[in-house]
């Protein structure tokens, strides 16, 4: 019987391989004749291999997730390897059409092609391996991160999931969220050397591909240079700002009602009672920041187009001769009285 087993594996090892060589020879094919292939047609070759080659990349990263082992992130790793290969592959027979008259969707797609993946790997096939391999491991250790204390005279241990619900908690103390977010960011700590290799080895991948590093080639997904981005992102950030200065002098004077003196750091709000592990948004929050308790939803949205129909009718109408229309309130000419104790 385990004659029969290891015959079996031993089979659909080789006939795998004889499939995936098979997918790779026929999507190298073209590349022989690179001269005699329009762009157009190597557009659709890419298309057409990317697509095959999706379902076991896909199917192998979903594994991985699931079933957290080193037999799963070596089918990650591996899958990925042969994909970021083929990409680079591609990458390097999309050049021959540099500087050629291509149609707008074409020229487009051999652009993006550059983008098709977040983790640009080196040409070098054993830095590809090493690039991949990091990448599933860490990617299993966060996975598997779980946090753990002697709680009672107990061993506890929790994960992700457990730790969030403790920051989503209103009624949770200081003292355990800190614990709680403290502790899930102690599982970061023994990645850090892989994660220093993994940013060397896409930075690489990235230079080898014509960008800066990783993170301009990051930047150019957006349609405009990566530089031009950037300036973007900074005049957008400047127009939000004083908005974002006023909510969060809110929040923080409304933290400081609840906790004290604790509820601020220097003016900044503390990491771990934002309600959110990474500090992306204040939602959580919504107990004590609720401005106007039991008044039910309200209705921006049908104020403000009410405030805008009301501005224009006072701007279309005629001026008298006492003077020009008047104007309405100021948004900030009745300050909520948290500013002043916050501030």
């Amino acid at each position: 019987m385990n004659v029969k087993l290891l015959t079996a594996a031993v089979l659909a090892v080789l006939t795998g391989a004889c499939a995936a060589n098979a997918t790779r020879e026929k999507a190298a094919a073209p590349a022989q004749g690179a001269t005699r292939e329009s762009a157009d047609a190597f557009v659709a070759r890419v298309n057409e291999t990317q697509r095959a080659q999706y379902p076991e990349t896909a199917s192998a990263q979903w594994l991985a997730v699931t079933y957290i082992n080193d037999d799963s992130q070596r089918l990650a790793a591996k899958s990925n390897e042969r994909a970021l290969a083929q990409l680079n592959t591609f990458v390097e027979e999309s050049r021959r059409y540099e500087g050629q008259t291509l149609s707008a969707d074409t020229a487009r797609s051999i652009a993006l092609l550059k983008l098709g993946t977040s983790m640009p790997a080196p040409k070098d096939p054993a830095k590809l391996a090493e690039l991949t391999q990091i990448a599933s491991k860490l990617e299993g250790a966060y996975g598997a991160g779980t946090y753990c204390r002697d709680q009672g005279g107990k061993r506890e241990c929790r994960q992700l999931g457990e730790l969030e619900d403790v920051l989503r908690d209103p009624k949770a103390s200081y003292e355990d969220q800190l614990d709680a977010w403290a502790g899930w960011h102690t599982i970061a700590q023994p990645m850090r050397g892989d994660y220093q290799r993994f940013v060397e080895l896409v930075n690489e991948g990235a230079r080898e591909m014509g960008y800066a590093d990783a993170g301009a080639m990051w930047r150019s997904g957006y349609d405009m240079d990566p530089d031009a981005f950037r300036a973007e992102t900074d005049r957008l950030w400047d127009q939000v700002k004083p908005l974002y200065s006023d909510l969060q002098c809110y929040v923080r004077g409304r933290l400081e009602k609840k906790y004290g003196a604790r509820g601020q750091v220097e003016g900044k709000l503390p990491a771990h009672l934002t309600g959110n592990m990474w500090q992306q948004d204040w939602g959580n929050l919504w107990p004590i920041l609720e401005p106007y308790k039991n008044v039910g939803s309200l209705d921006i949205t049908a104020a403000l187009e009410k405030q805008r129909a009301e501005a224009l009718r006072q701007a279309r109408a005629p001026a008298s001769r006492a003077g020009p229309a008047p104007r309405t309130r100021c948004a900030w000419s009745a300050r909520p009285t948290w500013r002043s104790r916050a501030a």
